[in-house]
């Protein structure tokens, strides 16, 4: 299919659709939720000007309130530019508070890829299509490896788009051909967020729906797969209508395995093999959809995207089954990369090149950050502070794209002890004791500690599992699994934009012997991560971080922060 779009424009893209509810947190099932977000501008040569996920701004997590902001992304709009919106289930128009910003309806086929419809920017009328949800999330892999390789499966799979939960494309003889979607994998995708029993099981209530994910596939790791508890779910449809009649439940685990529970227990291993049940089947289920259109269209790499594929343990699986030459996922896989996706998506059917870009593209109101060349007094200073177990926050450059701090928007701390896990998952950060912390090292040691690290190019983004080499086990137990994994984070020293992280992480091997880092990202307990440095101060004084890198300079974090 050919698509006649002026090739002069900068691009600007938005998802922003409205759901239903009417609230101003995310609203749910029942209404057609819409989630995370995002704006971002492309000029005529592919490269990211200016790109933002919203919930950055606002510091409301997931925020789904594009219509209210929107309208403030002026001062870095082109004077003329192509428009796409990324449709939903919810629906394909989009209107601004004030109604500066106007996209009408258009009836849409997935297959049709894109659809040209009608909109009014600042009381001007602009070209503009609308690009479907499913391709969207596939064209968010585009700024971070330039363009897709010949004869390669592109695959989304997230909760609810515009018409399918599952959908496939094959990229050949340079262009993107649609070759299905569908629901095949909904029931298991919704034991990650939509399912009402792994939502109270985790002490989830209707409207924290969004935190799921992260935390099932953290408590999976401490259950064992059951089989007979597997067929009693299925059985019982998962119990994804737990609330409607809780009682029932715990009726039927003392009726089908003797016990007598009346209330969720983490600590309970029947409750840790209900998770790790929902996480194989998941993984079984996921993984066999690929591989049989894999097999049917006969592609030799993955392009992976959507909210299912944070899923660090199906990545894992992907990534070393040797099925596929190399699996490709982007940092902001889930919704928050959907305005990058469609902006590239509309670049590429108009037969330009998108820009291989790094993971930093949150840069609306830092225009003024830079990437710091710190010092060796820094670095030394830095290094010392850390060894003797202070924790230490980092705004540097702009933000990460997704969920996932990498470097620019990180805690860091050593992880030679239990005490330091629990200082910063628990006392700082206020996590769930189930939860792991990932390290971050560089490249020429992350073969020695992590082995097959190096290997997947899924490490620069944090969405890898690795095994830990038995010697260093005990020598960096903040960050070992209770599986004895750890979500590894490389990076390589041509990585211009982590130079400084990788000058500190260098310095702490050569100096402590010590070769990784805790790094988590830098938010409370469910808040977004930081954007502005300003943002990173009051939040690491609220948390208790000990100072905080910004930029070139070190702030004590007290009563009265100074530089240093």
């Amino acid at each position: 299919m050919k698509f006649d779009i002026s090739k002069q424009k900068d691009i600007v893209g938005l998802w922003g659709i409205q759901d239903w509810s009417g609230n101003p947190s995310p609203g749910w099932s029942e209404y057609c939720p819409t989630h995370d977000h995002c704006f971002a501008v492309m000029n005529k040569d592919g490269e990211i000007e200016s790109s933002i996920e919203l919930e950055r701004i606002t510091k409301k997590k997931h925020d789904h309130r594009m219509s209210k902001y929107i309208e403030d992304f002026s001062t870095v709009l082109p004077e003329d530019f192509v428009l796409v919106c990324v449709n939903h289930y919810a629906g394909t128009s989009f209107i601004s508070e004030n109604g500066l910003w106007r996209v009408e309806s258009m009836p849409f086929n997935i297959s049709d890829l894109i659809v040209q419809t009608k909109a009014i920017v600042n009381r001007k009328e602009r070209e503009t299509y609308i690009c479907s949800h499913e391709l969207a999330h596939i064209g968010s892999l585009l700024p971070f490896i330039g363009d897709f390789k010949e004869n390669s499966l592109l695959i989304h799979i997230d909760g609810l788009a515009s018409d399918s939960c599952f959908s496939v494309f094959q990229y050949k003889n340079g262009e993107i051909e649609y070759i299905h979607h569908g629901w095949e994998p909904l029931e298991v995708v919704q034991l990650f967020g939509f399912n009402d029993l792994t939502c109270a099981m985790l002490d989830l209530d209707d409207n924290h729906r969004l935190a799921t994910p992260g935390r099932l596939m953290g408590y999976s790791s401490f259950g064992k797969y059951d089989k007979k508890i597997r067929n009693w779910l299925v059985r019982n449809s998962w119990y994804k209508d737990f609330w409607s009649n809780p009682s029932k439940f715990f009726e039927d685990v003392n009726k089908e395995f003797g016990l007598d529970i009346k209330e969720f227990d983490l600590k309970n291993q029947f409750f840790m093999d209900i998770a790790a049940v929902c996480q194989k089947e998941f993984e079984d289920v996921i993984y066999d959809l690929i591989i049989k259109f894999k097999e049917q269209i006969g592609c030799t790499n993955l392009y992976f995207s959507g909210g299912s594929a944070l899923n660090i343990n199906l990545n894992t699986k992907l990534s070393f089954s040797n099925v596929f030459d190399e699996v490709y996922i982007p940092p902001c896989c889930s919704d928050t990369g959907l305005a990058l996706g469609a902006a590239c998506i509309i670049q590429k059917l108009r037969g330009g090149d998108v820009k291989k870009h790094s993971p930093f593209l949150n840069s609306i109101g830092l225009e003024k950050k830079v990437i710091p060349n710190l010092s060796d007094e820094i670095v030394e200073k830095i290094v010392d502070r850390l060894y003797k177990e202070e924790v230490m926050g980092v705004s540097i450059g702009c933000s990460e794209s997704g969920p996932r701090a990498l470097g620019h928007r990180s805690i860091l701390a050593i992880p030679s002890s239990k005490r330091m896990y629990t200082r910063v998952s628990t006392e700082i950060k206020g996590r769930e004791w189930y939860r792991p912390l990932a390290p971050i090292i560089i490249d020429e040691l992350a073969e020695e500690v992590f082995p097959n690290s190096t290997k997947t190019n899924l490490s620069r983004y944090m969405l890898c599992n690795f095994d830990i080499s038995e010697k260093w086990i005990e020598k960096i137990p903040a960050v070992v699994h209770i599986d004895k994994t750890s979500r590894a984070q490389v990076v390589y020293k041509e990585q211009k934009e982590l130079e400084p992280i990788y000058k500190i992480l260098k310095r702490m091997w050569e100096k402590y012997g010590i070769p990784c880092l805790i790094n988590t990202s830098f938010n409370g307990n469910g808040r977004p991560i930081v954007h502005t440095d300003e943002d990173a101060i009051s939040t690491a004084k609220e948390l208790g971080v000990d100072f905080v890198l910004v930029d070139d300079k070190i702030i004590e974090i007290n009563d009265n922060a100074k530089e240093e």
